[in-house]
């Protein structure tokens, strides 16, 4: 048991947000059509590696 929460329970609701972070696609868009657009997709693609690598390292930390 990790504090209240199952560990279980706690990495498959981090699962649920970084997968629905992908499916999502958040606004990205290939090739993108404005300058304003390339800087969109660089701060969305930056979310998505993020919420990646929270979702990894808790699972490591949690797992060990």
């Amino acid at each position: 048991m990790f504090g209240f929460i199952s560990k279980r329970k706690l990495l498959k609701k981090m699962k649920e947000i970084k997968d629905g972070c992908r499916k999502e696609k958040l606004g990205v868009k290939y090739p993108p059509e404005t300058e304003k657009q390339e800087h969109m997709n660089l701060y969305l693609n930056g979310y998505e590696d993020g919420t990646d690598n929270f979702y990894n390292a808790l699972a490591h930390f949690m797992l060990k």
